[in-house]
């Protein structure tokens, strides 16, 4: 053939399927990227059992389950019991708005079921759970928590279910289910947290009853360890220093 002449085009071959052209609306958009993660260092479930309410106030020093176990030995009949409406309320420290369960009815031992996902953008996070009359919208007790305190809960009960003895383990340790009581308490400040949780009365701190919960802290150690560039670990905002917070943790001491 004569090197300006052009080469046919090739037939399809017998049996081959010709791919069909398709319209820029028939593609389909790729998935976003969804983080497990906001950032933080990692994300907290807490399941908000049950709360009880105690016949009597007990020190502020007293064990949450001992008094629990106390006030189910006493003897109080069930009519003479602070019955009544009650819901959890659920706040973080930082943030304006809070969260809250049903209303549980004429009972002194509401079990509310509540199961929550929170972000954790630090280790010194805290929540603060109000256990609120519905009928007066006031507080019957309240706790806090804390991310290194449920953190503190895995790596104790780890400690405690493990074989123990042995070479010390460096591996990650993995996420635990970890169900704790925690004090109700009387006379704290509204809406404090921290250090600003106590009031300067030493005295007029009383646990008014308790709260069941399961607490569950996955960290995300991919991003935080095993990433090819870790990020920094979020720290926590300072506190701010106040004598009056001084002057109350040394009442409680004393």
């Amino acid at each position: 053939r004569h090197g300006g002449d052009a080469l046919p085009a090739a037939s399809p071959r017998a049996g081959a399927v010709e791919p069909s052209p398709r319209a820029a609306s028939d593609e389909i958009p790729a998935a976003p990227a969804v983080a497990k993660y906001s950032g933080g260092v990692g994300r907290l479930t807490v399941t908000l059992d049950r709360a009880t309410i105690f016949a009597r106030p007990y020190a502020a020093h007293r064990a949450a389950a001992d008094c629990q176990a106390e006030d189910a030995r006493a003897p109080v009949p069930s009519h003479a019991r602070r019955h009544g409406d009650h819901y959890l309320r659920l706040s973080r420290a930082g943030a304006r708005s809070t969260d809250r369960t049903d209303t549980v009815y004429q009972t002194s031992a509401p079990r509310f079921g509540r199961t929550v996902e929170l972000d954790v953008p630090h280790h010194g996070q805290e929540w603060r759970i109000d256990l609120v009359d519905a009928a007066t919208d006031r507080a019957v007790g309240c706790a806090v928590l804390s991310a290194r305190e449920v953190a503190m809960w895995g790596v104790d009960e780890g400690a405690v279910g493990g074989a123990g003895g042995g070479a010390p383990s460096f591996r990650v340790p993995p996420a635990r289910t970890v169900r704790r009581t925690l004090p109700l308490r009387t006379g704290t400040k509204r809406h404090g947290f921290g250090t600003h949780y106590y009031g300067a009365d030493a005295d007029a701190t009383k646990i008014a009853g308790c709260l069941e919960v399961e607490a569950r802290l996955e960290e995300d150690w991919d991003g935080l360890v095993y990433a090819p560039d870790p990020r920094r670990c979020p720290t926590r905002p300072a506190p701010d220093f106040h004598q009056k917070v001084v002057a109350a943790y040394i009442a409680r001491i004393g």
